[in-house]
């Protein structure tokens, strides 16, 4: 029985990340569609390069 428990807790963490990815992939679809018809994008989309990361003021914004 110890087996069917371990393959039922992988199968929920397999479940969990699936679900994680699938929604990003969704939100990155969304961006696409809207950067493609010329929306304007005034934020940082960059998580990492932006300023939520880093040391403070080493963030240079585009204008």
């Amino acid at each position: 029985m110890d087996g069917g428990v371990r393959a039922l807790r992988e199968l929920v963490r397999y479940c969990a990340a699936d679900m994680l990815v699938h929604g990003i992939r969704h939100w990155a679809q969304l961006a696409t569609v809207f950067r493609r018809s010329g929306q304007p994008q005034p934020w940082q989309h960059d998580l990492i390069l932006g300023e939520g990361f880093g040391p403070p003021g080493t963030f240079v914004k585009e204008e």
